[in-house]
């Protein structure tokens, strides 16, 4: 059970907080080397974005608070509100309540969410880079895969899963693969 759900539910079931954190962190940091293969492939296809350069001139603490945006805020957005409101619809519509069609709707709730996620992404981008169609189909692919996992997370172990995975994503790109890198 999700933890904000047990407490506000006032169940008596203890929290069991290793097992709660580990899968999220896990993930979180298998999601970030997906996505620095990820960004070599695209590096390799001549798309090269120097985040790491654009990084370091950041403070750490500035880092460490957009990776509390992103993990909250972006989770918020993407998972609690765009992949809930996405199954609703496609319940609404469909009026089908096998087990395998609930489970084709929320795949299809998360990936548009997670296509959503990675669209979200192309302003910070542009930022850095001009946007050409190879820049941009790196920015939803890559924050797409993100997307992806973050949504699983979201449907099979609630919004706190999703939210450690993507603060432990976002501290990995933003803070240790930039120390790891230099």
């Amino acid at each position: 059970m999700p933890i904000l759900e047990n407490l506000l539910s006032h169940s008596d079931t203890r929290i069991e907080w290793k097992h709660f954190i580990v899968l999220p962190v896990i993930l979180g940091i298998i999601t970030t080397i997906v996505i620095a293969f990820g960004d070599w492939f695209f590096t390799s296809m001549g798309v090269v974005i120097n985040v790491a350069d654009t990084a370091s001139s950041i403070p750490i603490w500035k880092k460490f608070l957009a990776s509390f945006y992103g993990g909250i805020g972006e989770e918020v957005l993407m998972r609690l509100f765009f992949v809930s409101m996405f199954v609703w619809l496609f319940a609404k519509i469909t009026k089908n309540s096998s087990s395998l069609t609930r489970n084709g709707l929320v795949w299809t709730a998360i990936v548009i969410a997670a296509v959503l996620f990675g669209i979200g992404h192309l302003p910070a981008t542009s930022a850095i880079t001009e946007l050409t169609p190879l820049v941009i189909a790196r920015g939803v692919v890559l924050n797409g895969i993100a997307g992806l996992v973050f949504g699983w997370l979201y449907w099979k172990r609630g919004m706190e899963s999703a939210v450690i995975a993507h603060f432990t994503g976002d501290i990995m790109i933003l803070i240790v693969l930039p120390i790891i890198l230099s």
